[in-house]
């Protein structure tokens, strides 16, 4: 979910509990109006910053290339789609499908959209096996893949939640829609 559509909402329900007070109309009585909540002690117990305390590993996102080892990173840093000699894209369903790519101007859509995602906190739990890679052959034979698990882009040892992925899974599901 989208951090700033968080904040925007908990800023609603702060400007909608400023302290109005339903007063029995139209023949509802005084006495039900006073069994509301008292909706000035919730604004309190939900302020901004209690929120962002609470939802800090949303809050606390890293870009994909903050996350990289420093040869990935600086590749990131410096890539070009006209130094790749293809992207493959596997995926692992039920059925196992592969595709290359090796059209400069679709790699350089496929870059953008994995430079675009956010990675939040590492998920608890075993890797499993990985359901979506997506590897950069480059023109001197060196090999940059990305491993994602159920969404969750996989590090070294550790998976992370990701944010800002649909446009990498938009890339993909349209590959995957060839096939049908």
């Amino acid at each position: 979910m989208n951090r700033w559509f968080l904040i925007g909402l908990a800023l609603t329900c702060l400007t909608g509990m400023s302290g109005c007070r339903r007063t029995g109309t139209h023949g509802e009585s005084a006495q039900a109006a006073s069994e509301l909540p008292d909706t000035e002690a919730m604004a309190q117990e939900w302020t901004l910053e209690n929120l962002l305390e609470e939802e800090t590993d949303l809050l606390n996102l890293s870009s994909i290339w903050e996350m990289t080892d420093e040869e990935t990173a600086e590749w990131g840093k410096q890539f070009d789609a006209q130094d790749v000699k293809k992207l493959i894209y596997t995926n692992q369903g039920e059925i196992r499908h592969e595709y290359e790519i090796n059209d400069p101007a679709k790699i350089g859509e496929f870059f953008d959209a994995l430079s675009r995602i956010m990675l939040g906190g590492v998920v608890e739990g075993q890797i499993g096996v990985p359901g979506d890679e997506i590897s950069f052959i480059m023109n001197d034979g060196k090999t940059y893949s990305f491993l994602f698990e159920m969404g969750c882009l996989l590090l070294g040892d550790e998976k992370y939640e990701t944010d800002e992925a649909d446009d990498l899974w938009n890339l993909t599901s349209e590959l995957l829609a060839e096939d049908l």
